[in-house]
């Protein structure tokens, strides 16, 4: 009793001190302590940093020390760690400086919001835009009834606000799909680190805060969560909001919405059954004969090698660039489709809902006229062709740049999903014809595009299968720590990247500390750098990971109860 009184003591004094450094930061300036804190060296935001800190680790102290940690841990302990290191960020992370802090893509957007009834109902965007238009009328109309003026740095404060609020929405969501998997202790830390230590997210999206990015990736741990629930509806809500959010959300949610999940006789009695290897190889090779008429359509019809050059594409390994995406087309379709369920007419037809096909197509017809008569001719969104072009230029730039750059933005559990990959696809596919088709076309367009932020938007569903693989894998607590030090290196949290001011060639440093976590901007020499350090982690994990075959009750448990024999 006498340790628990100590701890609780304690815990309040550090809330004491944590809570008296933040209030003397923020009023500082007030009371004329400004000065007298710089004389001691201390910045006010440090202060406050300080202060953050203090009051938190009281926080968790108190919590650690009652009967209330049984119920908060881990969930609402993860919760509050996004929310903290989200603040810390919030107040002293690093800042992008190019047009005065909105980004390359944020100053068209901040535009958007300052005039959004007027450029969107009136005067009319491009369907670029427009399908993007939902998180910037959600800011706009915050700052009028809060009655804030649209200056650059209110609208870039207002989209930190919003995008802490959308990561620790997502967190908190996290925790319940973590629950519904029923991952162990371990494999919930293990989904938290997949999901939030990585580049893409502790970094970059506070680095950049006026994108879109954000709420594209709380929209689609929202449409996992309703798809693990078994909630259809759920799905089709956020796939609509996403069709005004991020371009795939909704073709890609419909597929989950149109087909039933299998139902407990088939998932108890199920294992994944070959196809046979003649036919397997033929519908590979017909899916890999589109990507030849894609590159030869790019190579001869759209551009000449010159003009390659000038896209930093690498003539002399293009043929190689080429045969490795290829041969990943292939490998990902052989091993997807390699279910005979899939080739049955009858079980498809009794797996696909009618009544939600139809739902889905009258949405689909509503929401493509919808933007086709509010939008305008012009812009990135009405030449379809052109951007999937682009994309396959910036995918072929350097043999494989798509994996690199997937690995440095999302972090090194890319890897550990291919080294698990016969039974990360043999779990999806228990899921039935929907998620197959999903994760296909996804992983489909994340090869022949190598920035890695489009894909955002599945990057949940990517961590939880892949963790609930590994959670039937004789893992120790070394294991654990060597996915999380990985993961912690690749977010580079730790790196400054505005070390000094960023001018010149982007392929040059200073501008390669940003650009060299993007495919199309990754130079020739950065490439090389972190390929090998991505090659040496692979090699790490192979060797030191137990990645075994998972035990055949693994295979055999399937979805969890809650998506069992819905409709």
């Amino acid at each position: 009793m006498k340790a628990v009184g100590f701890l609780k003591a304690t815990s309040f004094l550090l809330i004491g001190v944590g809570l008296a450094f933040a209030a003397i930061s923020l009023i500082a300036d007030v009371i004329g302590f400004g000065t007298t804190l710089s004389e001691f060296g201390i910045r006010q935001q440090w202060a406050l940093l300080y202060g953050v800190l203090l009051t938190g680790a009281g926080i968790i102290m108190i919590v650690r020390s009652s009967s209330l940690w049984s119920r908060l841990y881990p969930n609402h302990l993860m919760t509050m760690i996004v929310l903290i290191v989200g603040f810390v960020q919030f107040l002293v992370g690093e800042r992008i400086t190019s047009n005065d802090g909105l980004g390359f893509d944020g100053d068209g957007l901040a535009l958007i919001v300052q005039n959004f009834p007027t450029l969107v109902f009136v005067k009319g965007l491009d369907t670029y835009y427009l399908q993007r238009t939902l998180p910037l009328g959600i800011i706009h109309y915050t700052f009028g009834v809060f009655h804030i003026s649209f200056t650059n740095e209110n609208i870039i404060r207002g989209f930190q606000i919003y995008n802490l609020a959308l990561i620790v929405l997502v967190a908190h969501v996290w925790g319940q799909i973590t629950d519904i998997m029923k991952f162990s202790v371990q494999g919930k830390w293990l989904a938290f680190v997949g999901l939030f230590v990585n580049f893409a997210i502790l970094k970059f999206y506070f680095y950049y805060p006026v994108l879109i990015d954000q709420s594209a990736f709380a929209l689609g741990a929202l449409m996992l969560y309703f798809f693990l629930k078994s909630k259809p509806w759920g799905v089709l809500i956020v796939s609509i909001l996403g069709a005004f959010t991020w371009p795939t959300m909704l073709n890609l949610g419909l597929l989950l919405f149109i087909f039933r999940q299998p139902d407990t006789a088939g998932l108890t009695d199920y294992h994944p059954m070959p196809v046979k290897r003649e036919l397997i190889v033929f519908i590979a090779l017909f899916i890999c004969h589109f990507g030849v008429l894609a590159f030869v359509n790019l190579l001869f019809f759209e551009g000449s090698t010159a003009q390659l050059d000038k896209k930093d594409i690498s003539v002399v390994t293009l043929p190689l660039s080429i045969v490795v995406s290829l041969s990943s087309v292939f490998f990902l379709a052989k091993t997807f489709f390699n279910d005979n369920r899939l080739f049955d007419i009858k079980w498809m037809l009794n797996t696909l809902d009618r009544k939600n096909l139809s739902i889905a197509a009258i949405v689909l017809i509503v929401v493509r006229i919808a933007i086709g008569y509010v939008g305008v001719p012009g812009g990135l969104g009405d030449s379809t062709v052109a951007l999937l072009n682009n994309l396959l230029k910036f995918s072929i730039a350097r043999p494989g740049v798509f994996l690199v750059s997937h690995v440095v933005f999302f972090g090194p559990l890319v890897l550990l999903a291919l080294l698990l990959w016969k039974p990360f696809c043999q779990l999806i596919q228990q899921y039935g014809p929907g998620l197959t088709l999903f994760f296909f076309v996804s992983l489909m367009f994340g090869i022949a595009n190598s920035e890695s932020r489009h894909l955002i938007n599945i990057l949940p569903f990517w961590v939880v299968f892949t963790v609930k693989v590994s959670e039937k894998l004789s893992w120790r607590a070394f294991h654990y720590w060597l996915i999380f030090i990985t993961c912690f290196l690749f977010s580079k949290i730790w790196l400054l990247i505005n070390v000094e001011p960023l001018t010149g060639n982007f392929t040059d440093f200073p501008w390669q500390y940003y650009f060299m976590n993007f495919g199309p901007w990754m130079s020739a020499q950065m490439y090389v750098a972190q390929g090998s350090v991505i090659l040496m982690i692979g090699i790490l994990y192979y060797f030191l990971l137990p990645l075994g075959r998972p035990t055949k009750n693994a295979l055999e448990q399937g979805p969890p109860e809650s998506v069992v024999g819905s409709a």
